[in-house]
């Protein structure tokens, strides 16, 4: 078996401590420099369980393996980036920029950055989901 098939089957089937390193191990895998294994990951079916394991906040370390781990996917292709997007993504991070947990927030900006680079339309749609607003919002908190 190999790795992207042990770590997804500790994401799917794990308790959550597994859930957790399987994620962590999404997350480095998809952080490599030349070649991260993007496509493979979204066709392991991964996508909607990142959206998932994002959504929830009971456990915020997971919570933020699981955003960068799709920061990660959105830095890929046009089509890479919808599939995130299709799931929701976009309300996602923009919400995700109120967090109290400033690595959550920080990789939702990363995340934000990724897909509006792709192209102008999915800038306009960050855009209309209140993401500049939020945006603005961070960079008081942070200043202050």
């Amino acid at each position: 078996m190999d790795i992207l098939a042990k770590l997804n089957t500790a994401i799917n089937e794990g308790n959550i401590i597994e859930q957790h390193y399987g994620m962590i191990g999404i997350r480095k895998i998809l952080s490599i420099a030349e070649n991260p294994p993007i496509q493979a990951v979204i066709d392991a079916g991964l996508i909607p369980k990142m959206i998932t394991y994002v959504k929830q906040t009971e456990y915020p370390q997971l919570q933020l393996e699981a955003t960068w781990a799709l920061t990660n996917v959105a830095s890929g292709s046009t089509v890479q980036c919808q599939s995130i997007i299709d799931k929701g993504g976009i309300p996602l991070f923009v919400d995700l920029l109120k967090s109290s947990n400033m690595g959550i927030v920080e990789q939702a900006i990363w995340a934000i950055g990724n897909i509006s680079s792709d192209c102008v339309f999915y800038r306009d749609i960050i855009i209309r989901a209140g993401g500049l607003a939020n945006l603005v919002e961070v960079t008081k908190k942070i200043a202050d």
